[in-house]
């Protein structure tokens, strides 16, 4: 929209004055703009005209008693009332206006709001940037403009990006989030090398972000850093480079070698108490080198001993606690604060019975001034010892110890312990909901084999009264069990096996005759196939299955054979039918197994939310299942063209 010729010259033509505030009101009639004006953006241009003055003129109509109406520039009319509401200039403060005729201020208003171009987000972040070469301080842009420093100093970052992909950027070739996540780092040739060597399809932030900060330490997520803390490694002159646009104020050690001192300095107390226990050596390390230990050292096993009565106490306390957590979590209906809590309960358990069972065992005596340990931090950011191993030179001496003590006693000294309890990989909810899955894709299978069903029903039939004591393979009652399969897997409902199942038999409800009395003679007069495949809806729906155990039933095992029940017709793994219910680190070997292992890297330090996302976009062109979904020897992944393709796994 375009003023006129005319009303474009009068408006050029007219003459500046100067107009008292308070004798300027804002035009209810002309103004083209009736939504109020976001008030904090009226609050920085308050800011900004305080600071540099009124930079451009209002239009203003003539009214009655030397008043006039404000047609364009009511925010800048409305800024300035507020900082007269401030006192922070006078209510006659001297406007600059130029006067148009009546009939020309709706289109002016309306070209001003309509025509406004707003600026390229580059162009702003070098306006910051040229406002501090000339001497401004954050603090002071951030005044003038009513925004955090925080706000000013990431655009002054942005504005540092490497001039050749701020150009691309200009061409929006290159997001907002992926340009962020280059201003991260301060090294123009390192941004552009990871930006140009970046396939297109795998420039995300997350993606960049893992490129750009390979070779540095997490300071939140790496466990030396955390053991060491980054304010001891800054107070020790260790460089750190920090992510401006991070909510987690993420941080980047640049010295591992500095890192690594400091915190050998600090394991020097914990060796000191493990050198007393009378081994022959410590080594105190930063990182335990497993490769390099398991190539070079034997392990010299401790001896396991019973638990103290006190101690089985607590262990069987600490079982009972356990089981009642992860029974809470199972009955959880959504995630939130109360999951997060179990969660912790769960790990401060567990965490308590490794530390008891770690204490039920002696080291053989004689062995001890022949082995050692190696003093490290562990995955947790906590000191660990690793005991009980052996140097090549002194395998033979510690041989010949055991094999003494073999001789001497019946029991082996050499002895493991068990492995303590963790949590399965899935819930007794998830399995619940996965077998319910399982069902419903039975249901629709045996839907459309009607052979099947009625050899099911034979076989049932047969076993019920002819295998004493046992029941019949398949727990047939003659219940819909279709109809409860939902209360076990909530998004089960919109599945396709469900509402197949689902539509077939409301087809017959529609088709049967109402009366129970006229059924029978009905069906003697339809054609035999009518018969069987109501037979297969009918044996469909009452087919069992939804269990809390991984282990199939033999009755699903041979119904899972019987129709070829192939999953992925019916499943995928998604957000919500199970990444969203395991744990970050089964989402990663999933992802693994499924994709591949640069693809599972990916998503390693990534929050929760972010990691199901990204898993669940990657695994979309992929075929993979749960074990239990799995038929017996195959295994399901993804080939070049997204389809699935099914690999014989060998058997040994």
């Amino acid at each position: 929209m375009k003023s006129s010729n005319a009303e474009h010259q009068a408006l050029v033509n007219a003459t500046v004055k100067v107009m008292p505030l308070n004798k300027l009101d804002l035009s209810k009639k002309l103004q083209a703009r009736r939504q109020s004006p976001n008030a904090a953006g009226i609050a920085a241009l308050a800011e900004s005209i305080f600071q540099s003055g009124q930079l451009q003129n209002l239009a203003v109509v003539p009214t009655a008693r030397g008043r006039a109406d404000v047609v364009a520039g009511g925010r800048r009319w409305l800024a300035m009332k507020l900082l007269v509401s401030q006192k922070r200039i006078a209510p006659d403060y001297p406007v600059n206006v130029k006067e148009v005729a009546e009939e020309s201020g709706l289109m002016l208003s309306l070209t001003e709001n309509v025509l406004r171009e707003p600026m390229h987000p580059a162009d702003e972040f070098e306006a910051f940037g040229k406002l501090v070469e000339q001497g401004r301080s954050v603090e002071d842009i951030a005044s003038a403009f009513s925004v955090t420093p925080l706000f000013v100093k990431r655009r002054l970052k942005l504005a540092s990006v490497s001039p050749a992909l701020m150009q691309i950027f200009r061409k929006d070739a290159i997001s907002l989030d992926c340009l962020m996540v280059l201003a991260s780092v301060d090294d123009h040739a390192k941004q552009e090398r990871v930006w140009h060597q970046t396939p297109d399809w795998q420039r995300r932030p997350h993606e960049l972000r893992r490129l750009l900060s390979h070779g540095d330490i997490h300071g939140l997520n790496d466990p030396v850093a955390t053991f060491v803390t980054v304010e001891a490694y800054e107070q020790a002159g260790g460089p750190t480079r920090r992510d401006l646009f991070s909510d987690e104020d993420d941080v980047f050690l640049l010295d591992g070698a500095l890192l690594e001192k400091l915190a050998v300095d600090k394991l020097q107390p914990a060796a000191m108490e493990v050198q007393a226990e009378g081994w022959k050596w410590v080594e105190v390390c930063a990182r335990f080198d497993r490769a390099h230990y398991d190539q070079s050292h034997g392990m010299l096993r401790p001896l396991e001993r019973a638990p103290s009565p006190r101690e089985q106490g607590v262990l069987e306390q600490l079982g009972a606690q356990l089981q009642a957590v992860y029974e809470a979590m199972d009955s959880l209906e959504e995630d939130g604060p109360e999951g997060e809590q179990l969660v912790e309960q769960e790990q401060a358990l567990n965490e308590k019975l490794r530390e008891l069972r770690a204490g039920l065992v002696d080291w053989p005596k004689d062995c001890l001034a022949h082995a050692g340990c190696v003093v490290h931090v562990g995955s947790d950011g906590n000191v660990t010892v690793r005991r009980g191993l052996v140097r090549p030179q002194e395998r033979a001496i510690i041989q010949a110890i055991l094999e003494q003590q073999q001789k001497e006693s019946a029991t082996n000294p050499v002895m493991s312990l068990p492995v303590p309890e963790t949590k399965p990989v899935h819930s007794e909810r998830l399995i619940r909901s996965l077998t319910a899955h399982r069902v419903a894709a039975l249901q629709a299978e045996v839907i459309q084999r009607p052979r099947v069903a009625l050899a099911v029903l034979a076989a049932h039939l047969w076993q019920q009264f002819e295998v004493a004591g046992s029941g019949a393979l398949l727990d047939l009652r003659g219940t819909n069990v279709h109809e409860g399969l939902p209360q076990a897997a909530g998004d089960l409902d919109q599945g396709r096996a469900w509402m197949a199942v689902a539509q077939s038999v409301e087809g017959w409800r529609q088709r049967l005759p109402s009366e129970s009395g006229a059924l029978l003679p009905w069906l003697l007069d339809q054609d035999e196939h009518v018969v069987h495949e109501l037979l297969a809806t009918v044996v469909a729906v009452c087919v069992p299955g939804v269990s809390s155990s991984e282990k199939s039933s033999l009755a699903v095992q041979a119904l899972t054979k019987a129709v070829a029940l192939d999953m992925t017709a019916w499943w995928k793994p998604t957000a919500t039918s199970y990444l969203e219910h395991v744990s970050k680190a089964r989402i990663e070997a999933v992802v693994q197994e499924a994709v591949d292992s640069q693809a599972a890297q990916a998503l390693r330090d990534m929050k929760k939310p972010d990691m199901v996302a990204a898993a669940a976009k990657a695994l979309e062109k992929t075929t993979w299942l749960p074990e239990l979904f799995r038929l017996e020897g195959t295994v399901h992944v993804a080939d070049e063209g997204g389809e699935g393709e099914v690999l014989e796994v060998m058997q040994e």
